[in-house]
């Protein structure tokens, strides 16, 4: 009996030995592993997991690119209506900063004459506009992206409502994170998206003036303002070849349909959409209305018949509830993606039914 129980204690013993070794071993190969592929590219994570819902994937300290990466960001202003000025004042203080503080190039789209110091705009490029980019005296959104993807190199361009702030660092590592995403994972088609807080900057007593319009002011403000409709978009970033730029129709902007159309044609043609609010700060300054001229109410009219003749839609299908990815942010202040969980995507409830419709008669 008592021999039995020492084989017993011996068999024990060399099984407790063979199990230690074994994890021993697997996880050296296992951290061999992780390190290969940080060295490809791939963070350290399984690259299974890239297929997998929830991708989180940390920030990394460099990009894919041994360049810098590069952000353009374009606008235009309102030459003729004063009472926007100061607001759109605000928005070149706050992008100056992104330029000095983070490289973005800056463009607007002018007529020949400015109502804007030399001063203002010195970091700033300007596009005078050209018969073919405007429409009813307003500009063509595609024809924007074509002038300033052939005039500048970057990796990410955006373009933006000029009465929109932003937080710069924290737009900036979003993009990037996105693009080195996109990059690793080999998605070719993709538009980003996002969301804006609202916050009162102008009535008819007073106009609030930002002091320098850097990160610690736009943060400040934040936290005074609050989530506005899921539905504004007011802002679009791709890089060269991720939107089909060329099959866009000539879409006016500063009035309606224009950002509902990008939103149905991504997630009808198969465009990853990605909803970058939960990472990044986009502060909308209330204030005047629009003036809606002749020239308005033909553009509204235009754009509504792009629209229509490209999809039947209701607004619940271009509300940022229908974007397909999200970021989000850790408590350590990484990036990741998240697949967004929304069951219905794939039916009638962000997507329309039958083909689309190109204004130019070409199905797609």
């Amino acid at each position: 009996m008592r021999k039995l129980s020492t084989l017993k204690l011996l068999f024990a013993s060399i099984l407790l030995i063979f199990t230690g070794v074994y994890l021993l071993y697997y996880l050296g190969v296992h951290n061999t592993y992780i390190k290969t592929s940080r060295n490809n590219g791939y963070d350290g994570y399984d690259i299974n997991l890239l297929e997998k819902p929830f991708l989180g994937i940390q920030t990394r300290e460099e990009s894919v690119f041994s360049s810098p990466f590069r952000v353009t960001l374009f606008t235009t202003f309102s030459q003729s209506q004063s009472g926007r000025f100061e607001i759109q004042r605000n928005t070149i203080r706050n992008w100056n900063q992104m330029k000095r503080s983070l490289g973005f190039n800056l463009v607007v789209f002018l007529n020949t004459s400015s109502n804007y110091s030399s001063d203002l705009l010195s970091d700033w490029g300007v596009i005078a506009y050209t018969p073919v980019m405007l429409r009813f005296g307003r500009p063509v959104l595609k024809e924007m992206y074509k002038a300033v993807m052939t005039k500048y190199d970057s990796h990410i361009y955006g373009y933006v409502n000029g009465d929109i702030l932003f937080h710069g660092s924290k737009l900036k590592n979003t993009l990037r994170y996105i693009h080195d995403y996109c990059t690793r994972n080999h998605t070719d088609k993709y538009l980003i998206f996002g969301g804006r807080t609202e916050l009162t900057f102008q009535n008819k007593k007073s106009t609030k003036i930002l002091a320098t319009g850097d990160d610690n002011e736009i943060e400040e403000l934040y936290r005074q303002g609050k989530l506005g409709q899921l539905t504004a978009l007011d802002y679009f970033f791709s890089s060269k070849t991720s939107f089909p730029w060329a099959l866009f129709p000539p879409f006016v902007i500063s009035v309606y349909s224009f950002d509902s159309w990008l939103m149905l044609y991504s997630n009808k043609a198969g465009v990853q959409s990605f909803d970058i609010t939960n990472t990044t700060i986009a502060i909308h300054q209330r204030g005047p209305g629009k003036q809606k001229t002749k020239g308005y109410k033909a553009a509204e009219h235009f754009n509504n018949m792009l629209f229509y003749k490209s999809f039947r839609a209701t607004g619940k299908m271009f509300s940022l509830a229908c974007t397909k990815w999200k970021t989000i942010s850790s408590t350590n202040g990484s990036i990741s993606v998240e697949r967004i969980s929304n069951i219905t995507f794939y039916t009638d409830f962000c997507i329309p039914k039958g083909p689309i419709i190109i204004p130019n008669d070409v199905i797609y």
